[in-house]
């Protein structure tokens, strides 16, 4: 709507000096031009400026102030002035000297008018109101195709009137009564936009019968004759357009150019290619048959339909109604607002739902219902059902929550905004847009999916080769069958691979992929991901040679059946070959690669490669005969059953060569290596090859083992009491008092002198090269044989020592009362508590070792150790024998004790008892390592039960130290250079003290009574 000022025209049609304006602004609603095309908006036909007395809206008072302003027309022709500035009332107004007007209008009286004639040859366009009355009117240039012509408005008014156009594009209006309306060349519309009632009207084609068309409104019954388009009215109109091809006289292809108006309306273009207008209300339009252009006698080109909805739910159809006919057209169709039902039916189509939720077919309802089009096809905002068709289409769902359905062709699909739901039959490009959307591709051609913002469900199908990008969110991408290819992008993503050689990208964000069946290639990219080479539940029947690489992140990566190639990439990974549980016993031969990280892999069934890449890992090798490497890192291997080959590489390694006979490369580091089980603790007895390399290692063997570079490493000193500076292997658990006795028990009775040592036994069984008197032969249960090796030749039986074997002599072999019970000496630390008479728990405030070899002892006779026999002491102490070094001191106890030091206990250097029985001095011990302590202050403890002294800082008694042992206790304790500390008992002088044993000896008396 709009507001002017209406203008009546003078009588000359020429000067316009007779023209009035009222003085009181109507509301009227704009029409159309006389120089517009049909199907044109505008109504402005041209300018002028009135001389106005009044008042504006601002309040200013004005008197003949020159005003400009427009022109318009309304629907029925009449002019309006519309000022360019807000004007409150108006008392006055002349026209200007100089108006400007771009129409030429004629106007008629009242009563039977008749103007022109049928040879009227003018080229102006004309707009002529013949008032009531039966009038004939003729306007507009007839001298056929190529012609000047010219675009008439003609308004009959009430009255039987005979309107006849002639050339050009014309809109004619009968108004009341029964009128002839003839529209001769070119494009000529029937306007009845202020009839009131239902019009039903058919247009004949140019030639054919005349129509008489049925109104209800009070219009009349009109004959209709070269009519090509209908402005209805605001009633419920039916519009029907031609229904067979066919010319004007001059040639032009006819068109059908239909405004519905106001009112729930049905539309039919029938024949022709169509411009349909619903206008107001809630309207069906069908487009109908076309496959011409349309060009209105000039060269403009358009769609073969244009079919319009306007606002309300409006039901469209661009060709036949049901899809049946193949003779569609190109149309273009627009459903404006509100809930919209189109059927573009067959042609290269472009389709606007608009507003509202609409229902778009871009062909027919049905399958194979009318030949494919590309279709353009755009769903407006609402949420909207949209089936593309066959053909290659282009659809934008726009906002709303869409279902959208391609149904064969090569589609580009845009979800766009909302939540939608996209189904793709075609092999084109489907965007999911913003939101939550599914998209399934169905059976066809390979689809390519694009998911796009938000959390995506997008599915393939079983026969097809699908594409699938998730997109941004947390996305669930399932291929089926066919070689898919699917990236989750951004966002916490599952994707599932199914049947087939499928390639996966699991993207940024944590995410869980599942290959499933076939060969696959999953990736899991950045984030801490779940990557499955088959299928996510254990004992699927799924299985393939797959390709794993976890990428950045903590992933967990099982490669299930087949033979996998694993790799984990960077960070801390869990890695299965098989399955988590370990329980597939149908694993294949997988290749692992741990990456960067600290890995956890265990490559169950087959004959696995593992390779733990940087940092500290832990490799299972489970089943089969697998090749293991550590990478650098403090690595953990366990090689599992079968005959494995585990390398630690560089770092300190823990290695388990599990059952079977294994080789085990330590590599560099200090490595710990077990040729048997770790679950256990077990030696199996398959005979393994185990091999240190660089480094301080230690080795725990079983029966069959060979170590094939035992102490050639640089640095080695296993000599010197310390365990730390050279390899270690864990004899002691075969060569010891225990097994000492046994073996001793079988040579006396074989007539063969006993060994003294578990020792001394030791290296006697290795004179021959081969650890083997551990048997059934020898009176043991099981046998045990192991092979030491220094680089090709058996270890000499003399560089087996304490220090790197666990078989001590009895200096650092003796048992000291601790709060955890009797701990060897040799295994003390300092801070340990140990049992005292005098002070209870005391701790250990240094500690040393010192190893004497064969030619030191040799060289200083007098530091070789004393042996005391168990039970020598009396009171069956000690509980076994105890070697100690000459100075070591024994409680003595007894009356003789009392009555030669005035004192019943006494501390006695073991060396000063060497007359009484079962003390001697050890000349078998072709070596000792001391073990001594220090406590705050000195101490007596018990070692193996027999009460004795700790370390006494006394000058003879630090000779059995060395000089860097003493050093080292000046620095921790200076107090004691004045060696100013009490002993805890007296100490007997040497003369008296062998007084002292001869006395017990005499007297048969054991030193504790």
């Amino acid at each position: 709507m709009a507001f002017g000022y209406r203008v009546t025209l003078g009588s000359d049609n020429s000067a316009w000096t007779g023209d009035r304006i009222d003085l009181t602004a109507s509301e009227f609603t704009p029409g159309l031009s006389a120089t517009a095309a049909a199907g044109g908006a505008s109504s402005t036909v041209g300018g002028a400026t009135w001389k106005i007395t009044g008042t504006l809206a601002d309040g200013t008072t004005v008197t003949n102030q020159i005003m400009g302003g427009i022109f318009q027309t309304d629907a029925s022709g009449a002019l309006y002035f519309v000022p360019d500035d807000p004007v409150a009332s108006i008392s006055a107004a002349v026209v200007d000297t100089s108006p400007v007007y771009t129409l030429k209008e004629t106007v008629l009286g009242s009563g039977n008018d008749t103007f022109g004639s049928p040879t009227m040859t003018s080229a102006t366009p004309d707009v002529i109101y013949a008032g009531d009355g039966n009038d004939l009117i003729y306007s507009g240039a007839i001298n056929g195709p190529g012609a000047a012509q010219d675009h008439d408005v003609i308004y009959g008014g009430a009255g039987n009137d005979r309107l006849y156009a002639q050339g050009g594009v014309d809109r004619l209006s009968g108004g009341a009564g029964d009128d002839y309306i003839e529209g001769g060349y070119g494009g000529d519309i029937a306007d009845y936009s202020a009839a009131t009632g239902n019009l039903n009207i058919k247009l004949p084609p140019w030639g054919g019968t005349d129509f008489t068309d049925e109104q209800t409104g009070g219009q009349g019954k009109d004959h209709l004759i070269g009519i090509d388009g209908i402005i209805g009215g605001r009633g419920n109109d039916t519009l029907i357009g031609y229904d067979t091809a066919g010319t004007d006289p001059d040639g032009s292809i006819f068109t059908n150019y239909f405004d519905g108006g106001a009112g729930n309306d049905s539309i039919d273009g029938a024949g022709g290619s169509d411009f349909l207008f619903g206008g107001t209300g809630n309207d069906i339009i069908i487009g109908g048959v076309g496959g011409n252009r349309v060009s209105f006698n000039d060269t403009i080109t358009v769609y073969e339909d244009q079919i319009f909805g306007g606002a309300g739910d409006d039901i469209l159809y661009g060709d036949d109604v049901d899809g049946t006919n193949a003779g569609g057209g190109d149309d273009l169709i627009q459903g404006g607002a509100g809930n919209d039902r189109i059927i573009a039916g067959a042609g290269h189509d472009v389709v606007f739902g608009g507003d509202g939720n609409d229902t778009i077919y871009g062909d027919s309802t049905v399958a194979g219902g009318s030949p494919a089009g590309n279709d353009t096809i755009y769903g407006g905002d609402g949420n909207d059902l949209i089936q593309s068709g066959l053909g290659d289409d282009l659809v934008y769902g726009g906002t709303g929550n869409d279902n959208i359905t391609n149904n064969g062709g090569r589609d580009t699909i845009y979800g766009d905004a909302g939540n939608d739901i996209i189904y793709s039959a075609g092999s084109g490009v489907v965007h999911g847009g913003d939101g939550d959307d599914m998209i399934q591709a169905n059976a066809g051609n390979s689809a390519s999916l694009y998911g796009d913002a938000g959390n995506d469900n997008m599915i393939g199908h079983s026969t097809t080769n699908d594409l699938m990008f998730g997109g941004d969110g947390d996305d669930v991408l399932t291929g089926n069958g066919g070689n898919d290819t699917l990236s989750g992008d951004a966002g916490n993503d599952r994707i599932y691979g199914y049947a087939d050689n499928d390639l996966i990208d699991g993207g940024t964000g944590d995410d869980s992929l599942y290959g499933d069946s076939g060969n696959d290639t999953v990736h899991g990219g950045d984030g801490n991901d779940l990557v499955y080479g088959d299928s996510s539940s254990p004992g699927q029947p799924n299985t393939g040679n797959d390709l794993l690489t976890g990428g950045a992140g903590n992933d967990t990566m099982v490669g299930g059946r087949g033979s996998d190639t694993i790799d984990g990439g960077a960070d801390d990974d869990r890695i299965y070959g098989d399955d988590t549980l370990g329980t597939d016993t149908l694993g294949g031969a997988d290749s692992i690669s741990g990456g960067a990280g600290n890995d956890f892999i265990l490559a169950g069934f087959g004959n696995d490669t593992v390779d733990g890449g940087a940092d500290s890992d832990t490799i299972l090798g489970g089943e089969g005969n697998d090749l293991l490497h550590g990478g650098d890192g403090a690595d953990e291997l366990q090689g599992g059953t079968g005959n494995d080959a585990l390398y630690g590489d560089a770092g300190n390694d823990l290695i388990f060569g599990g059952t079977g006979a294994d080789t085990i490369y330590g590599g560099a580091g200090n490595d710990i290596i077990h040729g048997g089980d770790s679950a256990t603790g077990d030696e199996d007895n398959a005979g393994d090859l185990l091999n240190g390399g660089e480094g301080f290692d230690i080795f725990h063997v079983g029966n069959g083992d060979t170590i094939d570079d035992f102490n050639t490493g640089a640095g080695q000193d296993f000599g010197d009491g310390v365990r730390e500076n050279n390899d270690f292997v864990n004899l002691g658990r075969y060569y010891n008092q225990t097994n000492l006795d046994i073996i001793n028990a079988t040579r006396v009775a074989n007539g063969l002198k006993p060994y003294v040592t578990p020792l001394g036994w030791m290296r006697a069984d290795q004179a021959d090269g081969v650890l083997n008197d551990i048997s059934t032969a020898n009176g043991f249960a099981n046998g045990m044989t192991v092979t030491i090796r220094n680089g090709g030749s058996a270890i000499a039986g003399r560089d087996l020592t304490w220090d790197n074997t666990d078989v001590v002599c009895f200096a650092a072999d003796a048992l000291i009362e601790t709060v955890e019970g009797p701990v060897r000496a040799g295994d003390l630390s300092v801070g340990d508590l140990v049992h005292t008479a005098d002070a209870g728990l005391q701790p250990i405030r240094w500690i040393g070792r010192r190893r004497l070899g064969a030619a030191e002892l040799e060289a200083h006779p007098n530091l070789r150790p004393i042996r005391i026999r168990a039970g020598a002491l009396g009171q069956n102490l000690p509980s076994r024998d105890l070697v100690v070094s000459p100075q070591h001191r024994m409680l003595a106890r007894s009356r003789i004790a009392q009555r030669m030091f005035g004192t019943d206990e006494i501390l006695v250097a073991a060396k000063q008892l060497l007359q009484l029985k079962g003390f001697d001095i050890a000349s078998d011990l072709a070596e000792v390592t001391y073990v001594h302590f220090l406590f705050d202050a000195h101490q007596i403890v018990f070692a193996n039960g027999a009460p004795s002294e700790s370390l006494h800082t006394g000058a003879e008694a630090l000779k059995a130290v060395g000089e860097a042992a003493v050093a080292e206790i000046y620095q921790l304790f200076p107090e004691l250079r004045s060696d100013t500390r009490e002993p805890a008992r007296l100490l007997a002088p040497g003369r008296m003290a062998r007084k002292l044993a001869q006395r017990h000896m005499q007297n048969g008396r054991n030193l504790l009574s």
